[in-house]
């Protein structure tokens, strides 16, 4: 793949305040920071003397803060004038020291890697042609020795440095743990009212999970912006794309469970179309690893299930994963540790004393497939695939079978609901998957104020005024 900048903004705001100048188009030397270091007066005098093209960066070099740097011998990427724009701004002028290394490295190697004095990786690129580039940005000509040191001329202002696949990956996991743990505490808190909740507080708490579930799904579009285009190519080609792209799809399906509509924010403009989502879990489902494969299916079972009533779908994506043989029944505590057969999606350390069922949180695990497959089974009549899938929870258990070649509908139902409240019991499963079972008054009614209308979370006024195709949920206008 590519290697893609994190630019997040960064550049823009530099190269803004890299022509803020005074009236006659240069910065004011009167806010220079005193005394610089001799090698950066060495530097200074060559470029003002024998590098006219680059002057403006010359100026900022005198007002930078550039206190620190000892050794006798550095390397600055000067960079080139172009056109000023002229600003009224104060210019910040931490980026300069991204121009700047220790040492003398007026040979530049493809491949190698420096450190600037902001602590930020530099990384050299030299391609078939001979054209060198820092960071993506192209190195003009050769060095220009400076007493000990030695300039290089540039093209543009340095962006930061490139984020690697696995630095996105260890940012977006932290992300997606946090939104995890937020989405049990509110599951709890409506459920079983956790915390002291009552839904007299319902807005506010609906407000805030919608702003903090949004502002993890903003956070993984930029890691996949930085990572990539967007374009299937880049999600058959990238891992990392695959589990931020899922993790994604996991919050827009949380989302759609607490509020049965939801923003999704793909390629395009924003939209409500759940159709969009689903497709895009089936591009992922093809170019799956084969550690997580799994995961994208039963993240399809639920979305089908909660916003689309998709039995049919829904039963062929659970019997997927079942009939792949990895998963199994673990025979041992599923939440003593990170990855056993039980798993499909493993999970983080659960640190929350108040809500952990063991060592590790999950947020997806095979018994909640196979109850999914045979609720679906159920709804499409296909009473001894329901059964079948029923009895192979209880007979793991310990139990008899709980469902009979003459169990009716309702009945299989019954049986998944005990099941359910058995074993999938705070997981964040409870509220989103009794309102598809129409079955939130009878768990609810007289707790904690709750009301029929409160089966489905309020939508934010906020979102409601941003974007016009989303609608009030039913009892809160």
């Amino acid at each position: 793949m590519k290697n893609r900048l994190l630019l997040l903004g960064g550049v823009a705001v530099a190269a803004s305040l890299f022509y803020s100048c005074t009236d006659d188009g240069k910065p004011d030397p009167e806010d220079g920071q005193g005394n610089l270091p001799a090698a950066v007066e060495e530097v200074i005098d060559v470029i003002e003397e024998a590098v006219p093209e680059a002057g403006h960066f010359v100026e900022l070099l005198k007002q930078a803060d550039l206190s620190d740097v000892t050794s006798e011998e550095i390397t600055v990427f000067a960079v080139k004038n172009t056109v000023a724009a002229k600003s009224d701004a104060v210019p910040d002028l931490s980026w300069v020291r991204r121009h700047i290394v220790e040492e003398n490295h007026a040979g530049l190697t493809d491949g190698q890697q420096l450190v600037s004095l902001s602590g930020e990786k530099l990384l050299i690129s030299v391609n078939g042609d001979g054209t060198v580039s820092v960071n993506g940005v192209a190195v003009i000509g050769s060095a220009i020795p400076a007493g000990k040191s030695c300039i290089h001329i540039v093209e543009d202002i340095i962006p930061e440095p490139a984020m690697s696949e696995d630095e996105a990956v260890e940012t977006w996991e932290s992300v997606f743990e946090d939104f995890c743990f937020r989405t049990r505490t509110l599951n709890q808190k409506l459920a079983y009212g956790y915390d002291g909740f009552s839904y007299t507080d319902v807005v506010k708490v609906s407000e805030e999970y919608w702003n903090m579930a949004y502002d993890a799904i903003d956070k993984g579009l930029a890691l996949v912006s930085a990572l990539s285009d967007g374009g299937e190519s880049e999600i058959a080609g990238s891992t990392a794309v695959q589990k931020i792209r899922l993790g994604m799809a996991l919050i827009y399906s949380d989302i759609l469970g607490f509020y049965g509509q939801f923003v999704y924010m793909g390629n395009g403009e924003p939209h409500s179309d759940v159709n969009a989502l689903l497709a895009e879990l089936d591009m992922m489902e093809a170019y799956a690893a084969e550690d997580y494969g799994g995961a994208v299916r039963a993240v399809s079972a639920r979305v089908y299930l909660n916003a689309l009533q998709g039995y049919e779908q829904a039963f062929d994506k659970c019997v997927a994963i079942i009939n792949s043989g990895k998963y199994a029944l673990a025979e041992d505590n599923v939440f003593a540790t990170a990855q056993n057969p039980g798993v499909i999606w493993s999970g983080f350390e659960d640190t929350d004393a108040g809500l952990a069922k063991g060592t590790y949180y999950h947020p997806v695990r095979y018994e909640e497939v196979l109850l999914m497959a045979a609720e679906a089974a159920n709804e499409l009549e296909r009473t001894v695939e329901a059964m079948q899938f029923v009895n192979r929870i209880s007979v793991w258990k310990g139990m008899p079978p709980m469902a009979t070649p003459v169990s009716t509908k309702e009945e299989i139902a019954e049986c998944i609901r005990t099941l359910f409240s058995q074993d999938l019991k705070s997981e964040s499963l409870e509220y989103s998957t009794w309102r598809r079972w129409g079955i939130t008054d009878d768990m609810l009614q007289g707790k904690g104020e709750y009301g029929s209308h409160n089966a489905l979370l309020p939508v934010p006024e906020t979102a409601l005024g941003q974007y016009p195709f989303l609608t009030q949920n039913e009892g809160y206008q």
